[in-house]
């Protein structure tokens, strides 16, 4: 995997590599993060956002495309961040951030919860540790350190070794179930370039009759669910918990 991160790294942005990039502290990469639980869950499932935008991981010590890569890839996250009552203070963010606002990871919770594997209602205190059973990654492991997701230019040059490494992540983990929260448009930007749509088989055939599953798929053992991004405006708490029935049942077909 590590070889796939030099070549991520080692990517031309501009004037600039994205290694020399995340030392002058414009962009921000991070690797994925595993949960204390996720192999006794019985759901087994893995869970994929877009990228991971505003990651504080400081760099400015490094001074090589091998010292990024090393401090890249051995990064730690304790999942406990979830559950924190008093939330946590960020340099990007003029208030707390408190994760049980975030409609991401709502319906994680709310997925979970329908595999019995989280309290109904219970985000602080739940007795089994929901926060601690899964597998999170991103599609694209570079993101501005300050804000948003990469650009399309960015995406287009990273594309190859991003995949690699989420194929990577999926043969060392075997999750049983994928859920990827992103929607289409970021898993194939470009109809005749390289994707994860394409490498990962995903159809919109198969998911014509959900409202917020816009796709699935296989790739060896693994069921994969793609489903509209919940941070919409007017998505509710209770479509959040509609949608996560809705992909339960796409996992189930």
């Amino acid at each position: 995997m590590e070889k796939h991160y030099l070549d991520l790294l080692s990517t031309q942005h501009g004037d600039k590599t994205v290694y020399e990039k995340m030392i002058s502290g414009e962009l921000t990469a991070y690797c994925a993060f595993v949960g204390k639980k996720f192999s006794e869950s019985p759901a087994s499932l893995m869970v994929v956002g877009r990228a991971m935008n505003g990651w504080e991981t400081n760099f400015s010590t490094c001074s090589s495309l091998e010292d990024v890569c090393e401090q890249v890839v051995e990064q730690k996250y304790d999942f406990d961040d979830v559950i924190n009552r008093c939330g946590f203070e960020s340099a990007g963010r003029k208030r707390k951030y408190y994760y049980s606002t975030s409609k991401f990871w709502k319906l994680i919770k709310f997925v979970l919860e329908q595999y019995g594997e989280s309290d109904i209602g219970n985000w602080y205190d739940d007795s089994k540790g929901w926060n601690q059973r899964i597998f999170w990654s991103n599609l694209y492991k570079v993101a501005p350190r300050s804000t948003g997701n990469p650009d399309w230019q960015l995406i287009k040059k990273i594309m190859a070794p991003s995949i690699e490494i989420f194929l990577e992540e999926i043969h060392k983990y075997s999750p049983k179930r994928i859920l990827l929260v992103t929607d289409m448009n970021y898993l194939e930007p470009w109809k005749r370039e390289p994707s994860f749509a394409k490498v990962l088989g995903l159809s919109k055939e198969n998911a014509e009759n959900y409202k917020y599953v816009v796709a699935c798929g296989k790739y060896g053992e693994s069921k994969i669910v793609v489903c509209k991004r919940p941070d919409v405006r007017g998505m509710s708490d209770d479509m959040i918990s509609d949608m996560a029935v809705e992909i339960k049942t796409a996992f189930d077909n």
